[in-house]
């Protein structure tokens, strides 16, 4: 029965999509928002919440280097994928812009947008106003270039 509450998102609870999320309903937000039919458990959940930490920490790299010849751009994507599979994709972004400091959104944004989330606009910042960054966007176009 525990895999069944994790594994699939919970309707009667879903929070409003308006609403701001505060560090008291993050994880009923999550757990609310959660979809991984092959979830074999509640350690599953615990571990793609914490590809949340992975991307802050592999972003807040990016923020402190002057050079980006070291990061690693193609674990950021993946770990958004993943996040974007088992939350969705505005839910996903919403969590992530809760998590991460305003001063790594603009990173953030670009890999939302080099990845094409569609966004209409969440609470957590006002979206279409943020920049991105352009040393990422420019990182990701020469990675995409290499193909």
């Amino acid at each position: 029965m525990v895999q069944t509450q994790v594994a699939v998102a919970n309707t009667n609870n879903v929070m409003n999509s308006k609403q701001s999320l505060t560090e008291d309903n993050f994880l009923d937000f999550c757990k609310d928002c959660y979809f991984n039919p092959e979830c074999s458990g509640k350690n599953e959940f615990i571990d793609d919440l914490k590809r949340i930490k992975y991307i802050k920490r592999l972003i807040q790299k990016i923020h402190k280097q002057k050079t980006l010849k070291s990061i690693r751009e193609r674990l950021i994507l993946n770990h958004l994928i993943i996040l974007r599979n088992v939350f969705g994709e505005e839910k996903s972004a919403r969590i992530l812009f809760f998590r991460l400091e305003p001063r790594l959104h603009s990173y953030l944004k670009s890999f939302l947008v080099y990845l094409e989330f569609n966004i209409q606009g969440i609470p957590e910042t006002d979206y279409k106003l943020l920049n991105t960054d352009v040393r990422v966007d420019r990182k990701l176009f020469l990675m995409d270039s290499e193909k």
